[in-house]
């Protein structure tokens, strides 16, 4: 419900957290900048398109693969990583795949948005895409939402019962990460929490507190939102 309605999921642990999250929202809602802002995503046909960040997606049937991603409402200063994952297709067609993004927002009663910026990916061997200079930001953004979402997607498989399943996620998201945890605080911090559930989850599935409290936190980070429970 929170996703899906732009909010943020709070795991309230004493009474006392009721009051600064409730008052943390009112706040918040008084000083929204920018409203329903979604990023919209059209990709030409043939490219697969996942969204890593836990934003509500819609996806647009058309002539062209159309995402509608809702990030929610804006303060002023927010700033938020939207980490998406692109599949292209075997080198068939002549024209190289293109993928186009554009920022939407309601602001003062308008609707506005920014010009459509568009992205060319030209096919290559491996060689070429190893020696490819690589924008260390976005890998260390991407690494750091990779390990959020494998820490909720464990957590659901293990209040599931699922101890494997939960176990698997965690190790297959830490070979792919680890690599980008040098110098990263947060990345480092997310590496701890994994390698403790991952001995947590092999005896017994997660305590409920345990879980609210771990897919809480997990979903602020990958939506880049404030833990308004210490406000």
């Amino acid at each position: 419900l929170a996703v899906g309605g732009g909010g943020q999921f709070h795991h309230l642990r004493e009474p006392r957290e009721i009051v600064s999250a409730f008052s943390g929202e009112l706040g918040e809602l008084f000083a929204v900048a920018a409203r329903d802002v979604r990023l919209e995503v059209e990709c030409a046909p043939g490219i697969e398109l996942e969204v890593i960040s836990d934003y509500w997606t819609r996806r647009e049937q058309g002539d062209h693969p159309n995402w509608s991603i809702a990030v929610g409402d804006l303060i002023a200063g927010d700033e938020r990583h939207v980490v998406l994952r692109l599949g292209f297709p075997p080198r068939l067609a002549r024209v190289e795949p293109v993928v186009r993004v554009r920022l939407v927002w309601s602001a003062a009663g308008a609707r506005s948005s920014t010009p459509w910026s568009a992205f060319d990916f030209r096919y290559a061997d491996d060689a070429a895409c190893s020696a490819e200079p690589r924008d260390e930001e976005v890998a260390r953004w991407a690494a750091r939402q990779q390990a959020d979402r494998a820490l909720k997607e464990a957590t659901v498989q293990s209040r599931r019962g699922n101890a494997a399943a939960a176990q698997a996620v965690l190790s297959q998201a830490r070979q792919r990460v680890a690599p980008q945890a040098a110098g990263d605080a947060e990345l480092s911090q997310s590496l701890a929490e994994m390698d403790a559930m991952q001995q947590a989850v092999a005896s017994a599935p997660l305590a409920s507190a345990t879980a609210k409290e771990s897919l809480s936190r997990a979903q602020r980070r990958l939506r880049g939102q404030r833990d308004l429970r210490e406000s």
